[in-house]
């Protein structure tokens, strides 16, 4: 049972990512297609043309993430293979059943029960 927490809970988190901003991902800017190289200085991030080339700093206001299957996927294996790799142990090691139930429900965008 807790397992199957753990991963609705991770799931959850990567339909929270899909509209995150995520290195590697595809974005738009001046209408040509860039992946995103890093973010260390938020709100400032380095933009990578597809072809390569520099990295040009920019604004996250002045470009948009792409919408398209690529950045679906990749939020998920994003978040899937930080938090199967972090924390889904330490969940159902450390966590009761009940805790699990409160963590996965309870805290949640979607599903507002309050206290289990």
């Amino acid at each position: 049972m807790k397992k199957l927490l753990a991963y609705i809970k991770i799931f959850c988190y990567g339909f929270e990512h899909l509209f995150t901003l995520t290195l590697g991902d595809k974005v738009i800017y001046k209408n040509k297609e860039y992946i995103l190289n890093q973010g260390v200085a938020d709100p400032f991030w380095d933009l990578l043309e597809k072809n390569g080339g520099k990295p040009i700093h920019i604004h996250k206001s002045k470009f948009r993430k792409k919408i398209c299957w690529y950045n679906v996927k990749h939020a998920f294996e994003f978040v899937y293979s930080f938090y199967k790799g972090y924390w889904f142990d330490i969940w159902i090691k450390n966590w009761s059943t009940i805790e699990m139930l409160r963590f996965t429900l309870g805290n949640n965008k979607w599903f507002k029960f309050g206290k289990v």
